[in-house]
C-alpha cells in the first residue's frame, strides 16, 4: 500500500522552522492520529497533509516527504496519488459547521438501527 513514511524535511515559519525527522522517530502507520501541546506544530502538519489531500503545493514553506522511499516536494503534490483523508479543524468547518450560513452537508449514519429509525420518521 502507498503511504507516508514520514515529513523527510520541513522548513516553515513557526515551531516546526527547520525540521529533519530524526532517525528513532518511527515512521508514521495507515492511520495516525497526531497531538501535542498547544503551539507544537499540529496544526502546521495537518494544514501539510490536508494541501497534499487536496493535491495543491503547501501555502507557506517547504517540505518533502517520504513516500515509498522517494521523496516528494510541496511543489509536486498537484501529481500526487497518495490516498490520504485528514480530518482537521478546517475539514469540520467545511464539512460540519459552515461558516456564513448555508446548508448543512448530510451526515449518514448506516446500520440496522439507523434503518428502523428512518422508517419511524418517514
Amino acid at each position: 500500500m502507498t503511504g507516508i513514511s514520514r515529513i523527510a524535511r520541513l522548513r516553515h515559519p513557526g515551531v516546526l522552522r527547520d525540521f529533519t525527522w530524526p532517525v528513532d522517530l518511527p515512521t508514521f502507520g495507515r492511520y495516525n492520529l497526531v497531538y501535542g501541546w498547544n503551539a507544537s506544530g499540529k496544526t502546521t502538519i495537518s494544514n501539510l497533509l490536508r494541501a497534499l489531500e487536496a493535491r495543491i503545493p503547501p501555502a507557506h514553506g517547504e517540505v518533502r516527504l517520504t513516500i515509498n522511499a522517494a521523496e516528494l516536494g510541496g511543489h509536486e503534490f498537484g501529481q500526487a496519488t497518495i490516498p490520504i483523508r485528514v480530518f482537521n479543524r478546517d475539514f469540520v468547518s467545511e464539512n460540519v459547521f459552515p461558516l456564513g450560513g448555508g446548508d448543512v452537508p448530510p451526515i449518514l449514519v448506516m446500520g440496522k438501527e439507523s434503518v428502523e429509525k428512518q422508517k419511524d420518521i418517514g
